[in-house]
């Protein structure tokens, strides 16, 4: 398998505006898609949330469970100051110049809308007490590990962060 997870047609699906298939292999080695999404979103963001050394990066699609976004993609910041610069640079990378970004920002949770993609980015403390995966149990759940690889993780196996289990704890693939 190839090591990145954006899975093109012929040519780029990105000049076509084509969706892409994004693969990834669950804990126990079955291969399950993603979802098909256009190939700047949520793969591309989750790993520019890794890039930029926010932890436990999960990307959650709900699909019809959920009104208002197609993929929630969460994360946690060190501190207000991280989430800073995790926003500003998010701003200059992934939107058009003169297009508005759409926004909130509060002490322990902050997020950004991208319209099909929401971004949530918490405090550990905000993470454990909102616990946003909980909402949409029966979705898939993507973890990006620390080497970049994507992990699906079964709603039995799900835990907060910092609740005493390693969640974060997937094999490593042998290449996606």
């Amino acid at each position: 398998m190839k090591d990145d997870l954006l899975k093109t047609k012929e040519g780029t699906s990105a000049q076509r505006g084509e969706p892409v298939s994004i693969k990834g292999q669950s804990e126990n080695g079955s291969m399950g898609s993603l979802m098909d999404v256009p190939e700047e979103t949520p793969a591309a963001m989750a790993r520019f949330l890794l890039d930029r050394k926010v932890g436990n990066v999960w990307i959650l699609s709900p699909g019809i469970e959920c009104s208002y976004a197609d993929h929630l993609i969460i994360g946690e910041v060190e501190n207000e100051r991280h989430r800073d610069s995790v926003m500003d640079a998010f701003d200059q990378r992934f939107t058009k110049r003169g297009e508005p970004f759409f926004y909130e920002k509060g002490p322990i949770w902050s997020l950004m809308d991208f319209g099909d993609v929401v971004i949530h980015l918490f405090l550990s403390a905000g993470r454990r007490l909102y616990r946003l995966e909980d909402l949409f149990p029966s979705s898939p759940l993507w973890v990006l590990s620390d080497a970049g690889h994507f992990a699906l993780k079964n709603p039995e196996d799900r835990h907060a962060p910092n609740d005493g289990e390693n969640y974060l704890s997937i094999p490593e693939p042998n290449r996606l």
